[in-house]
């Protein structure tokens, strides 16, 4: 591609509203209608309306929500994970529409292997290896309702769901090899299927989980771990694992919180962006070191999003700016290369980017 190329599409992507991916495509995972095209910016999808929700599955699938609820996916549909009900040797390189329903609101891919989504009304639906029914088409999650927020952590031994409810009772059901589930102890070669709601608290309002651990975001601010702390994933000052909610530090002005991986990140009040975990000095310090305690990235105060996985970091600002760090491989970071960078560093210079997700090789972004 020509420096000229580079640069058309790179002011084509400039404040202009819609759905964008970059990087690896071998499985037509950017939904550009072809597995050939690896564009190393954020490339414009060819689709109208705007979009709220997207998610990568870890290597090979992506899922998009539109302003008026309507799901769609595409990539290898291996494992069933694209949701259309399709053989597992079919594939989508174009963004496809996943049933009928217009009241879609979230939606998580969980690793390579399924995804699940959650309506207006709060109904849990779930398609892939991560449906307990089986089949390739979503499938209402029977055990839980008036769902408000939920993750899952997909781990080897096969992972863990967490849910949130409408009165804020947290609740979790799976694997619990290192106490991931938050209930207390560890349920070696055990899965748990129905969920048990997590301790007493009636005041959780987010959740996210990484490889094998999860962090919990309450009304009042505090943030709370359990699971595997491998290089400090939990924050806690220690490399211990957790089988209960352990609260991280005395800070109470956290607003949101994103784990992947062994990696977690936080953002607060203030507008500081927060990271923690396993080598994530390149997300922001130019360097490979591990931290055990939350810590702050830079000195700006405008962060209102983030999203990691083990290998780069995205994060927006309140002035709609998109920023990148980390591996670059394939052009995953949007930056017109495939240098790695280890502080953040602005991607183009549109300034209405609303979100980004992270796959393996491949990334998402949205637009206001």
């Amino acid at each position: 591609m020509s420096a000229f190329d580079i640069y058309r599409k790179i002011q084509s992507q400039n404040n202009s509203r819609g759905l964008f991916s970059c990087g690896s495509n071998r499985y037509g995972q950017l939904g550009l209608g072809d597995d050939k095209a690896e564009p190393n910016i954020f490339t414009p999808i060819k689709m109208n309306g705007k979009w709220k929700a997207i998610s990568c599955g870890k290597y090979s699938h992506s899922y998009a929500i539109n302003e008026s609820g309507q799901l769609y996916s595409c990539g290898s549909n291996a494992h069933q994970a694209l949701g259309l009900g399709l053989d597992l040797s079919e594939s989508r390189t174009t963004f496809t529409r996943v049933g009928e329903a217009s009241n879609w609101v979230h939606v998580q891919g969980c690793s390579e292997y399924g995804v699940f989504a959650i309506n207006e009304e709060g109904d849990v639906y779930t398609a892939g290896s991560v449906n307990e029914k089986g089949g390739g088409v979503f499938t209402k999650h029977e055990g839980i309702s008036n769902c408000i927020a939920a993750a899952h952590n997909r781990n080897y031994v096969g992972g863990c769901f967490y849910f949130i409810v409408g009165n804020g009772e947290l609740y979790s059901y799976g694997s619990n090899f290192y106490g991931e589930l938050g209930l207390g102890g560890t349920v070696v070669g055990t899965w748990n299927h129905e969920p048990y709601r997590v301790g007493t608290a009636s005041n959780w309002k987010a959740i996210s989980a990484g490889f094998r651990h999860a962090i919990a975001l309450n009304k009042n601010g505090e943030l709370y771990g359990t699971g595997d702390n491998y290089h400090g994933v939990l924050g806690l000052g220690d490399n211990d694992d957790r089988n209960t909610f352990t609260r991280i530090g005395t800070a109470s002005n956290w607003v949101s919180v994103y784990c992947c991986d062994s990696v977690t990140t936080a953002i607060n009040s203030n507008g500081e962006l927060y990271i923690t975990g396993s080598t994530v000095g390149r997300f922001g310090f130019d360097n490979t070191n591990s931290f055990n305690v939350l810590t702050k990235i830079g000195t700006a105060k405008n962060w209102k999003f983030a999203c990691v996985n083990y290998s780069k970091l995205f994060a927006i600002n309140t002035l709609g700016e998109l920023y990148g760090a980390g591996d670059n491989y394939s052009g995953v970071l949007g930056l017109g290369d495939t240098t790695a960078r280890y502080t953040l560093t602005r991607i183009g210079t549109a300034s209405n980017w609303k979100a980004a997700a992270c796959g393996e090789g491949f990334s998402l972004a949205i637009t206001d």
